[in-house]
């Protein structure tokens, strides 16, 4: 059986309801994961449909009908000074005996996901990105999995610099731009680097990144991967 819940965030952001708009609508993976969807009301993508399509103004998402399994995600933009703020709203369902744990999980990616989004369009809105995601083993879903990870990198506190060296690609000089109990995010000069820490609700330790600069995907997939897993072997 399906339980329903909704998430509704306000945010704001510092550039005009176009770049929201073109952040949220193109899923290129500058802030989340990449999706691919006809930019047009009754446009698809195989799967989610596009119920609302107002360029700077609003988009919104829609997968299955409510009734039975369903997911809907909303952003809506208006003006604000010389920025914008995002009204976002999410609602789906969850399984019954399985609700309270992803809740938990959906509620708290939700806020990480929105700052990442300010990130992007504060710093890396409209460039050509590269989007690598890699799960850590699973001895990283442990319940000290995340902070071994906070231990490694050296993070305290959002703003502190830290140098990452990560074997063949070299020393990534880096800004703390969040950190929380089980979300960390680092900000370079052209990515940012986003680890989750999923074992809290049961999964293994995530990273993304997210690289506004000329890379080879495929190797440096390889190589976040062989860090991450060095990390808890």
């Amino acid at each position: 059986m399906w339980k329903p819940f909704e998430l509704n965030r306000t945010v704001e952001l510092s550039v005009d309801p176009q770049t929201v708009f073109e952040a949220v609508s193109t899923g290129t993976g500058g802030w989340m994961f990449p999706s691919e969807i006809e930019p047009a009301v009754g446009g698809d993508d195989g799967e989610a449909k596009v119920a609302a399509w107002e360029p700077g103004r609003r988009l919104t998402i829609e997968v299955g009908d409510e009734g039975d399994w369903y997911n809907k995600l909303d952003y809506s933009i208006e003006p604000s000074g010389t920025g914008s703020v995002l009204h976002y709203q999410h609602r789906s369902v969850l399984p019954d005996e399985l609700w309270d744990v992803q809740f938990a999980a959906c509620d708290n990616h939700t806020d990480f996901y929105m700052h990442t989004l300010g990130e992007y369009v504060d710093h890396f809105a409209g460039r050509d990105v590269a989007y690598v995601n890699v799960n850590g083993p699973d001895g990283s879903a442990t319940t000290d999995g995340f902070e071994k990870l906070r231990t490694s990198l050296g993070v305290e506190s959002v703003g502190q610099r830290i140098a990452l060296t990560i074997p063949t690609l070299g020393t990534l000089d880096a800004t703390v731009d969040f950190a929380n109990a089980n979300f960390i995010g680092l900000r370079t000069g052209d990515a940012l680097y986003r680890f989750y820490g999923r074992n809290a609700w049961g999964g293994p330790v995530g990273m993304s990144a997210h690289i506004f600069a000329e890379t080879d995907t495929a190797a440096t997939e390889t190589a976040l991967q062989d860090w991450l897993n060095s990390l808890y072997s």
